[in-house]
């Protein structure tokens, strides 16, 4: 009888603490779209690349540079028709 009080009283002091939400670190209501993010993969990377670990562009450059983690920089170009090239 001591060991089922001294579970349900565990169980009622467990169930006072409060749930874990998603803190918001900004202090702004974020609200939910109704409209739905569609991602899709933008260039494909060598089978050997782990992690990209920078992304970025050069001023009047069309070129995105992307790092990664290997030590390897590849230019990706985007053409008229949305298909990428990826060169080391």
């Amino acid at each position: 009888m001591m060991r089922f009080r001294a579970v349900c009283l565990m169980v009622i002091w467990l169930s006072q603490w409060p749930l874990a939400y998603a803190q918001d670190l900004l202090n702004d209501t974020i609200r939910f779209s109704v409209f739905n993010l569609q991602l899709r993969p933008y260039a494909v990377m060598p089978e050997d690349t782990a992690n990209i670990i920078s992304m970025t562009t050069r001023p009047g450059d069309q070129w995105l540079y992307v790092t990664t983690q290997e030590g390897m920089i590849y230019a990706i170009d985007e053409d008229a028709g949305g298909h990428t090239t990826l060169k080391p």
